[in-house]
């Protein structure tokens, strides 16, 4: 294991010196208000499933405002993964097989196309996706009553890290339905007690914000919210947002191949060739179905791709096929790999974000100069999508909604925004557009004036009088 995490953070070494990314940084905000008694979704507006947060309020007790302590956890998650998928495959492909297999994980999983070196949810799909799979691999011929409770309960697990962790349920299902369990238990036994497993975490997560008054902030958020976000979006829309992806798409299009190869040599009756073909389509379906096209919705895909472009051993007469498929595959991520490697943070927040990261470098000076400037029980209000410069400055957002994008498809809550603002005038405003929204139009007349010129066209504005 520690080959595994020491390699995975040599491969992100660039990386651990990234600013966050708008993502993370909402993740950030969120988690470090845990400890003061906030909730997701009723006190802070999200829509990410739950398991996040608390991931990022530990974090930031370890090291608070570090983004540094986010990358290692990206790696220290890409390197668990990698080591999970060597200890499973060991025993059915050979040591040095599962060694290439873990080394390919770690390389997809460190690459700007996937952005892997970020913590997002899909890091967290990833490695608990990964873990309920390989457990079913590992524990098929046990016939332990326990062994499908197990599963369960790790599959529950990632379901609350992304929704679409449940498109991996039918891949952690193989291998427990074709091998001991199933026949001590009977299929019907062995899906029963599965079941009560996977619906332990999410009910207590359901029964948390229940007791906490915040059930219907839950829902609002994570189930109606994210259906009309993701049906957003017109087909043409979507596929012109694939289209930024040739890198990956062409890794899932090869590990596909390579699985009908292996279909063909091992039979479909062998669980682990009916485990990956699912585990890939899966993660495929699941990065796919938002629609968005994001780079990181693509990483849980890292761990199937790996195993079926390297993990089989090919027959002689289809080697050279499943070696070309390998090579042309990973070829364009181990050849970017190497080129950020000999680049700097700067050089890579660029390449993997564009514009965009230059805000994103402004969140800790901007956040540093707010709290010198600022006193207990300030308010901020950060226009736009930038909540980072909330997570850096530790002033309190002056509404509930830490960025802006909701109010597109929730317009009924730019009345609360405009209330929280008006009433109660923040004393800092961040504008990282450089202007203010016209929903905060009645903060221009409040005496507001600029703190730094420094980072323009972004502007730090304090109120000067009451």
């Amino acid at each position: 294991m520690a080959i595994c995490i020491g390699a995975a953070v040599g491969l992100r070494a660039p990386a651990l010196g990234l600013p966050l990314d708008r993502d993370a940084a909402v993740y950030a905000v969120i988690g470090g208000s845990l400890r003061d008694g906030a909730l997701p979704y009723r006190d802070l507006i999200d829509h990410k499933q739950p398991l996040v947060y608390p991931v990022y309020g530990l974090l930031d007790l370890i090291a608070q405002r570090s983004g540094l302590v986010v990358h290692l956890a990206s790696a220290l998650v890409a390197g668990c993964t990698a080591w999970a998928l060597w200890l499973a495959l060991r025993p059915r492909i050979g040591r040095a097989r599962a060694a290439l297999v873990a080394a390919v994980a770690l390389v997809l999983g460190a690459s700007r196309y996937t952005q892997g070196f970020d913590l997002n949810t899909e890091g967290l799909l990833l490695l608990l996706g990964t873990l309920a799979i390989v457990a079913a691999l590992v524990l098929e011929r046990s016939p332990s009553p326990w062994t499908p409770v197990l599963i369960g309960l790790l599959c529950g697990a990632a379901v609350l890290t992304k929704a679409v962790g449940i498109l991996l349920v039918p891949a952690a299902l193989a291998p427990l339905l074709l091998g001991r369990p199933a026949q001590a238990l009977g299929a019907v036994g062995a899906l029963a007690r599965f079941t009560v497993g996977a619906a332990v975490p999410v009910a207590f997560v359901v029964g948390f914000f229940a007791a906490h008054g915040a059930l219907a902030d839950f829902v609002t958020w994570n189930w109606s919210y994210n259906r009309e976000y993701a049906g957003s979006l017109t087909p043409s829309e979507r596929v012109d947002r694939l289209r930024g992806h040739p890198q990956v798409l062409l890794l899932i299009g090869a590990s596909g191949l390579a699985w009908l190869i292996w279909l063909r040599t091992r039979g479909r009756r062998d669980p682990l060739t009916l485990t990956l073909g699912l585990w890939l389509a899966g993660a495929t379906v699941g990065a796919l179905v938002g629609g968005y096209g994001y780079a990181h919705y693509f990483v849980p895909v890292v761990a199937p791709a790996a195993v079926l472009l390297v993990g089989p051993p090919a027959p002689a007469r289809s080697k050279a096929a499943v070696i070309g498929l390998a090579v042309v595959a990973l070829a364009p991520f181990v050849l970017d790999l190497g080129k950020t490697l000999a680049q700097d943070s700067r050089q890579l927040a660029s390449r993997a974000y564009g514009e965009q990261a230059r805000v994103w470098w402004a969140y800790e000076p901007v956040g540093r100069l707010l709290r010198e400037r600022g006193r207990p029980g300030d308010r901020l209000h950060v226009a736009s999508n930038e909540a980072g410069f909330y997570w850096q400055s530790d002033l309190v957002p002056a509404s509930r909604l830490l960025y802006d994008s909701p109010l597109a498809l929730r317009p009924e809550l730019l009345r609360e925004v405009q209330d929280d603002l008006c009433r109660r005038p923040p004393r800092f405003l961040v504008l990282p557009l450089g202007t203010l929204p016209d929903y905060a139009s009645c903060l221009s007349t409040l005496g507001y004036g600029s703190v730094t010129e420094r980072f323009a066209p972004l502007r730090v504005l304090e109120r000067v009088r009451s």
